[in-house]
């Protein structure tokens, strides 16, 4: 029997490590919570939680066995649901909320009134789901929810949580190079020799291939290793020897704040932060706090700079576009091939404005990552959700990811997109 077809303007999920992915309905919202990810319903009628773990083997030894059945016992009240339309083993129990008050910490009677627990395993993954329905039982809850359910996907070969492939990459590291200072300062965060390496892209391209770690690392490491080989006059330039190579470079705030906050930058809008780097032929390195107060530049003189770096880049750049036509003009806009500096060029007001008279009025876009974005007239909700499930699944897999969000371009600029 094939497997149900998801709706298409349904929102995808892909967990941390990439252990599992599914998609749900864009009214469902999605919050993370410890080590769960939790779906809440319109009005919270009802919650599909999700919870993840990879059962450990000793080494030499098979897979780890599991009866599923034995680990959820049929009590008074309870009974086994109808299966799953899935391709991995599992099982159920479904009844009373107040029957499994033991479960994954308990469930609240006074709060849900009917309760669904599976289990279900894919080589060493055991995931657990725990549905809750608020009030009496409704069967069309049910049904979307098996669909959600029906979405997962889960990974054949796991790749280690970030704390452990942190670990992996330090002891590759230090076996490849063992004269080079290397310690970790945070989770994907690694100190090699004078450098700081941010791991967090390394770690996407390797939850899409967990059997190439060594090859990955090797890359991240020649790098790096050519970083030290950099001389200090080219890490702390002079102004003057800079100047005109100095552009703004988008990236995810919380990140840059949390990881890099050497770095210097400013809060743009919706998630992201405007960073400020220094162009090379085959690389760029981020300006340091350090930096400013040597070149006795304030932040306005450096983002203006930047801003108009870019304008010339702009211009002696020019980019090639695919258009699609619409009913009343262009319905989308995308970048006829990639570019470090494509999402970034939406700082440029002449870039805004070539593009808004392109479109005869304003528009969305999506930037979902460093070299791409996408930009769309509002013509329709459907065309609109479809769009906005394009720049999720985009995001989900860029090796530079921006943000999953949707902003809006008007005559007076860029703003987070509310409609």
């Amino acid at each position: 029997m094939s497997r149900p077809t998801v709706p298409s303007h349904w929102v995808p999920y892909i967990s941390d490590s990439g252990w599992y992915s599914l998609s749900h309905p864009p009214t469902w919202k999605a919050e993370r919570r410890d080590q769960w990810l939790i779906l809440h319903a319109p009005q919270e009628e009802a919650r599909l939680s999700f919870h993840c773990v990879q059962l450990v083997r000793e080494p030499g030894m098979p897979a780890a066995q599991v009866d599923l059945a034995s680990l959820l016992s049929l009590g008074t009240g309870l009974s086994k649901p109808a299966q799953l339309d899935l391709p991995y083993e599992h099982t159920g129990l479904e009844g009373p909320a107040g029957q499994f008050a033991g479960f994954f910490g308990g469930v609240k009677e006074d709060q849900w009134r009917w309760t669904q627990i599976w289990l279900i395993r894919h080589e060493s993954l055991l995931l657990s789901v725990l549905f809750c329905q608020a009030g009496e039982r409704d069967p069309e809850r049910e049904i979307l929810a098996r669909l959600i359910l029906a979405s997962l996907r889960l990974a054949a070969t796991p790749a280690d949580p970030a704390d452990v492939f942190t670990d992996r990459f330090i002891a590759e590291a230090r076996r490849q190079y063992p004269a080079r200072r290397i310690e970790q300062t945070d989770v994907l965060s690694v100190r090699f020799g004078d450098a700081q390496l941010g791991l967090s892209t390394f770690y996407r391209q390797y939850i899409a291939a967990p059997d190439r770690f060594a090859e990955l690392a090797g890359q991240v490491l020649q790098r790096a290793e050519q970083l030290q080989s950099i001389s200090q006059q080219r890490l702390n330039p002079t102004l003057d020897a800079v100047r005109e190579r100095i552009m703004p470079m988008l990236y995810p705030q919380k990140q840059w704040q949390g990881q890099f906050p050497q770095h210097v930058g400013q809060p743009w809008v919706s998630g992201l932060a405007i960073l400020y780097v220094v162009d090379q032929p085959d690389t760029y390195w981020y300006i340091r706090e350090e930096l400013l107060e040597k070149w006795e530049l304030s932040r306005e003189q450096l983002h203006d700079l930047a801003l108009s770096n870019l304008t010339v880049y702009w211009e002696v750049t020019p980019m090639q576009l695919h258009v699609a036509a619409g009913q009343r003009g262009p319905s989308m806009v995308l970048p006829a091939k990639h570019d470090t500096y494509n999402a970034v060029r939406f700082l440029c007001p002449e870039f805004r404005s070539q593009l808004l008279e392109l479109f005869g009025r304003e528009f969305v876009i999506g930037l979902p990552s460093r070299d791409f974005f996408a930009a769309t007239a509002v013509e329709s909700r459907e065309l609109l959700q479809h769009f906005q499930q394009q720049v999720r699944s985009d995001y989900a897999r860029s090796d530079h990811p921006l943000s999953d969000r949707l902003l809006l371009v008007t005559a007076d600029g860029v703003s987070a997109y509310a409609g």
